[in-house]
């Protein structure tokens, strides 16, 4: 599966919030209609398919993955900051 074709299909599911189960049935959906079922084209649609869910997955991580990043690069909260003094005056006791 090319990229294009990835961005095709994501975007007629409406990005990459769909579902798995979704976007395969927009992959099967997208490809010729004999190749849908048909034993001989099994492996070129499965690796279709597999190739199509690696984009999926790897854009779900950029995506979820940078809120996460940046939920961790913010400063501490004030009572964070004065735990963090509290632990360390006691610590010198």
């Amino acid at each position: 599966m090319t990229f294009a074709q990835y961005l095709r299909i994501e975007t007629s599911l409406g990005g990459y919030s769909c579902t798995d189960k979704q976007f395969i049935q927009a992959c099967l959906d997208y490809i010729l209609p004999q190749a849908k079922h048909h034993r001989l084209y099994r492996t070129a649609r499965h690796l279709f398919i597999r190739d199509g869910l690696a984009y999926l997955n790897r854009s779900r991580a950029d995506a979820f993955g940078a809120i996460h990043k940046s939920e961790s690069d913010l400063p501490p909260c004030e009572g964070e900051l004065l735990h963090a003094w509290h632990l360390n005056e006691v610590s010198k006791l």
